[in-house]
């Protein structure tokens, strides 16, 4: 039990460490300009995976044993491409998006909802 969690804690500084690591390393040949940039996508991806997490997250792991698959399934994956687009197109128009970085926002935020989506519909059919 103890060498547990020894084993957990020290992994845990390890993966710390190795962060703050690349983090460093990223700051060094980056730059700040090219972090900052990075880190206001990584926010608006945040920020559209928040929202579409209302309908297409953790409600499909209690809904999906109860209800048709199907039922759920369409609802799930339109309101992912809904918020992709609706929650970037917002965040464009209050400039919180980096000039050019539109498009990018969109698919990359597509791809997480619908990996998110899928996830929670093996969670709901205990498939994991």
């Amino acid at each position: 039990m103890i060498r547990k969690i020894v084993g957990t804690i020290s992994t845990r500084i390890i993966i710390a460490l190795i962060t703050l690591a690349i983090i460093l390393i990223n700051g060094w040949f980056l730059g700040a300009d090219k972090v900052g940039t990075i880190s206001l996508i990584i926010l608006a991806i945040t920020l559209i995976q928040m929202l579409n997490n209302f309908v297409g997250g953790g409600a499909l792991v209690y809904l999906l044993p109860r209800t048709d698959l199907i039922k759920l399934f369409i609802p799930a994956y339109l309101w992912s491409f809904i918020t992709s687009f609706a929650g970037a197109f917002i965040l464009e128009m209050i400039h919180r998006i980096p000039q050019g970085f539109f498009w990018h926002v969109v698919i990359l935020s597509l791809i997480l909802s619908l990996s998110s989506v899928n996830f929670m519909f093996l969670m709901g059919q205990e498939r994991i």
